[in-house]
């Protein structure tokens, strides 16, 4: 049977990292309010990049998204821009962030920080603050990490979000029944 080890994941925590951005960002409170908090942060974290919004007041739903992903390496200036309907782009925003990646092994070293990231998931790292579940600890049991037991504060019950964070782009491209989009997001980290 393969060795246990637990690891700390105090290094990897990005609480507050939404907060963070929009202190950056002119129009953060007037594009939460638009799109939504979450989806606001969804769409940071998916790598995808709101260039413009046409408000429809009377359905909110009808509203315009103008943005754009650039592919790995490639400048946003030279990324096509894409329009969805507000209700779209966020289907899109959670059908993106609901895909399967790739997982790299887990880190040999406890003190390797970096592939603890990567294996994690940067994706997983920046939604844990935006819904309330911060990371404590995993165990490595084999090549694989799992939340150790009773890790789940209240096991069924729906968790809710305290409101948005930006981070690394995930997955966000065309699928079933989605129009399509262009391009690739950037790597992440």
């Amino acid at each position: 049977m393969a060795k246990e080890r637990v690891f700390s994941l105090d290094a990897v925590r990005t609480d507050g990292w939404f907060e963070r951005i929009g202190d950056g960002i002119g129009s953060f409170q007037a594009l939460c309010d638009i799109v939504g908090e979450a989806f606001f942060a969804f769409s940071m974290i998916t790598g995808a990049r709101i260039t413009a919004l046409t408000v429809d007041r009377r359905n909110p739903d009808n509203t315009l998204v103008d943005f754009v992903i650039a592919a790995g390496g490639e400048d946003e200036s030279d990324a096509d821009v894409q329009r969805l309907t507000l209700a779209d782009f966020r289907q899109r925003l959670v059908h993106a962030l609901l895909t399967d990646d790739t997982m790299p092994a887990a880190p040999e070293r406890d003190t390797d920080v970096e592939a603890l990231q990567l294996h994690i998931g940067v994706r997983y790292l920046l939604l844990a603050p935006l819904l309330r579940l911060p990371p404590a600890q995993a165990r490595r049991r084999g090549g694989h990490l799992a939340a150790p037991p009773g890790a789940r504060r209240h096991p069924g019950k729906p968790q809710t979000h305290r409101g948005p964070g930006g981070g690394s782009p995930a997955n966000f491209r065309e699928g079933a029944g989605n129009p399509p989009l262009r391009g690739d997001p950037p790597s992440p980290l």
